[in-house]
């Protein structure tokens, strides 16, 4: 289940204003997560570390069309990829990623 402290929820009921349940549980997760990231980018540079650090995100696999085609709650969406978690196909396989840190030269993201 996704969790976060209640102040984060307060923030995304406010910010965003998320009325559904799920939702609003996966907003506060994802604004946790930004803060805590945004603590550990802090530290590296303040230890000036930043120009020899990679930092990377990236997904296992995509949303639960299984789940959906079963009836179970989820919040993803994968289209126009067909498939999703569980599944060969691409809406299982393809997902995202971001890099960030001092090796990341701006601008050459493609």
């Amino acid at each position: 289940p996704l969790q976060a402290p209640q102040s984060y929820f307060d923030r995304a009921s406010l910010e965003g204003n998320i009325t559904d349940p799920d939702r609003l549980a996966f907003a506060a997760a994802l604004l946790a997560l930004d803060d805590g990231v945004g603590r550990v980018t802090e530290a590296v540079q303040s230890k000036e570390l930043w120009n020899n650090t990679l930092i990377v995100f990236s997904s296992d696999n995509g949303g639960g069309a299984v789940e959906i085609e079963r009836g179970w709650p989820t919040q993803s969406f994968n289209f126009p990829l067909r498939g999703g978690k569980h599944t060969i196909w691409e809406g299982g396989t393809r997902t995202i990623a971001a890099v960030s840190g001092g090796f990341v030269i701006p601008g050459s993201a493609k």
